[in-house]
C-alpha cells in the first residue's frame, strides 16, 4: 500500500475525501487556495493579497486514546515529517497523555499614584460601602505586598494576604465590579466564562519587580524599592504623579475562546468604574496580559527504548543521550534557545493552522521561562523507557476570531474533529513534545542535517526554477552529488537538463 507521504498532493486530497475526512468543497478550497477578498480585506488594513503558507498533515498521533491527523501550517522543511516520525514511536508505546487547565486570562487595570499635590497613602472606604474614599496620612500599606484578592462572591482568595484598606475597598466594590463585568459581555456566562477574581496591589516603579515563579502555579507579584521608600516617593509629587502604580488584576474565564477582545472589553468597562471611585489616582491603562500561567497544557509520553534505536546505536544509548541533552538544555542558555525553537516549530504550526494567535502563544510561553526553568520539556531515562513531559502556558481557543472566520482554519478544526479548547491545548502540547523528541534524537545520533537534506534539496530545485518532472530529475542529481548542492550548481544542471 502506498504511504501517505508518497502520494502526490492531488492523490492525498482524493484519499482524504474518500476516507470522509474532507468534503469535496474542502478539497476545492485546498486546491484553489487563497482567501476571499471580502474576508481578507475585513481582517487587515490596506489589504493587497494573501501570503500562503504550506499546510500539511502530521500522521500517527495517538493522543488520549484517539488517533489524529494534525494540520500544521509551516514553511520550514522537515517539521511535519519529524513530528509524525516521533509520534509514530510514541504511539507504539501507548501514545500521549494530556492534561489541560483553563484558569482564566488576567486583565490589568493600572493607576498612577496620587494626582498633583496628593499622596499615594492608603484609601479608606466608608463602612457602608457607598463609594466615598478618603486619603489616609499614615502610609500604612506596605508598598511591596500583595494587598488583597477576592473572588466575585466577595470572599478573600488567600487568607494569608494582608487585610487592610484595600481589602475593605475590594469588599465594598466587588459586587458592582462583577455586575459591570457581566454587563460588558452579557453572553460570556452562557458559555461558562466570566469574571472569577479581582486582586489589587501597589507596584513601585523604582527598583526591580520580582515576578516570582510562574511555572506550574499562580503568578506571584512582589515589588521592591531600591534607594527610596514609599514616603520619599510619595513626597516627590510636585506637578506630576508620584511614581507609584496601583494595579487591579481581573482574572477572567473566556470560555472556549482565546478571549483577548472579551477580556479587554471587560477591563475597560471596569476601569471606568474604578476611575470614578478613585479620583485621586490617574487611570493609566486597561488591557489583558499575555502572561498566562493559568492556561496550561501538559503532555506526557513514555517510549520503549528499543523504538529509538538507529542502525548504528542501540535504543538504550539513544535514550540516555536524549535525557542528557535535556539536562544540558536546562543548564545552558545558549542550548535552551535552540531547544525551545524546536518545540515551537511544531506548536506554532498547529496554532497557525487552527486560526489561533501565534504571537500570543509565544509571548505566554517565553514569559514562563527563567534561569531556573529554561525550557518547557523534560526527558529522563529509567533504564527501559524514555519518559518525556511538556508543561507550558497555552492561551488558545477553539471558537471565535480567525478560528471561526478563516475557511482553512475551520477546515483544520474539522480535521481535528472540532476539539474543545482543552483538547486542542493537549493536541498542540503533544505536537511540541513530539517535535522536541525528533530534534533531540537526530542531534544525539546522526546530526540534524541528515533529516533536513531531502526537503532542502527540494527547496533548492525550486529556487533554481525547476518544475514538474525536471524538478524530480534535478533533485535526484543533487542527492547523488551532495557536495555540489548549491544554487549555482543546481541552476547549471537545470540548464543541462533543458539542453540550453
Amino acid at each position: 500500500m502506498t504511504k501517505f507521504y508518497e502520494l502526490s498532493t492531488e492523490e492525498r486530497l482524493d484519499q482524504l475525501v474518500a476516507d470522509g475526512l474532507l468534503s469535496e468543497s474542502d478539497a476545492v478550497l485546498l486546491r484553489e487556495g487563497g482567501l476571499d477578498t471580502d474576508i481578507a480585506s475585513r481582517m487587515v488594513e490596506n489589504h493587497i493579497g494573501d501570503f500562503p503558507v504550506p499546510l500539511g498533515l502530521a500522521e500517527h498521533f495517538l493522543i488520549d486514546g484517539e488517533q489524529y491527523l494534525i494540520p500544521m501550517a509551516t514553511e520550514e522543511p522537515s517539521v511535519i515529517a519529524a513530528a509524525g516520525n516521533a509520534a509514530q514511536r510514541i504511539a507504539r508505546s501507548g501514545g500521549f497523555h494530556t492534561n489541560s487547565t483553563r484558569g482564566g486570562i488576567t486583565a490589568q487595570i493600572v493607576f498612577r499614584g496620587g494626582r498633583s499635590g496628593g499622596s499615594v497613602d492608603a484609601i479608606y472606604e466608608d463602612a457602608d460601602g457607598a463609594g466615598t474614599t478618603h486619603v489616609g496620612a499614615g502610609g500604612d500599606i506596605s508598598s511591596s505586598a500583595i494587598l488583597a484578592e477576592m473572588n466575585v462572591a466577595g470572599n478573600a482568595v488567600d487568607a494569608r494576604r494582608a487585610k487592610g484598606p484595600w481589602h475593605d475597598f475590594l469588599h465594598a466594590h466587588i459586587a458592582r465590579i462583577s455586575e459591570i463585568a457581566q454587563q460588558a459581555h452579557p453572553t460570556l456566562a452562557n458559555h461558562g466564562g466570566g469574571l472569577r477574581s479581582v486582586s489589587v496591589r501597589r507596584t513601585g516603579d523604582i527598583g526591580v519587580v520580582d515576578h516570582g515563579t510562574m511555572h506550574g502555579g499562580m503568578l506571584n507579584h512582589a515589588g521592591s524599592y531600591a534607594g527610596n521608600d514609599a514616603k520619599s516617593i510619595a513626597s516627590n509629587s510636585v506637578g506630576t504623579c508620584t511614581g507609584e502604580f496601583i494595579e487591579f488584576d481581573l482574572l477572567i474565564d473566556p470560555g472556549a475562546a482565546m478571549g483577548a477582545n472579551t477580556v479587554n472589553t471587560i477591563a475597560e468597562a471596569v476601569s471606568r468604574y474604578l476611575a470614578d471611585q478613585l479620583p485621586q489616582y490617574e487611570l493609566l491603562m486597561a488591557i489583558l496580559s499575555n502572561c498566562a500561567p493559568q492556561q496550561r497544557a501538559k503532555a506526557r509520553a513514555c517510549i520503549n527504548a528499543e523504538l529509538l534505536a538507529t542502525k548504528d546505536m542501540p535504543g538504550t544509548q539513544v535514550a540516555e543521550r536524549i535525557a542528557a541533552a535535556s539536562r544540558f538544555a536546562q543548564m545552558s542558555e545558549l542550548r535552551a534557545a535552540t531547544h525551545n525553537k524546536g518545540i515551537m516549530n511544531g506548536i506554532n504550526a498547529v496554532v497557525l493552522a487552527s486560526g489561533n494567535d501565534t504571537r500570543n502563544v509565544n509571548a505566554a510561553a517565553y514569559a514562563d521561562l527563567s534561569e531556573r526553568h529554561r525550557t518547557w520539556t523534560d526527558w529522563r531515562f529509567d533504564g527501559e523507557r524514555l519518559i518525556g513531559e511538556i508543561d507550558m502556558p497555552m492561551p488558545i481557543g477553539s471558537v471565535g476570531g480567525a478560528i471561526s472566520t478563516l475557511p482553512t482554519a475551520k477546515l483544520a478544526m474539522r480535521l481535528l474533529r472540532q476539539p474543545s479548547a482543552e483538547s486542542l491545548m493537549g493536541i498542540i502540547a503533544s505536537v511540541g513534545l513530539a517535535s522536541n523528541l525528533s530534534a533531540m534524537r537526530a542531534l544525539v545520533t546522526r546530526g540534524i542535517q541528515a533529516g533536513h537534506m531531502n526537503l532542502q534539496l527540494q527547496s533548492l530545485a525550486m529556487m533554481a526554477g525547476a518544475q514538474g518532472d525536471e524538478a524530480e530529475e534535478l533533485i535526484r542529481w543533487l542527492r547523488a552529488n551532495p557536495r555540489q548542492a548549491s544554487l549555482a550548481a543546481a541552476q547549471e544542471q537545470l540548464r543541462r537538463l533543458r539542453g540550453e
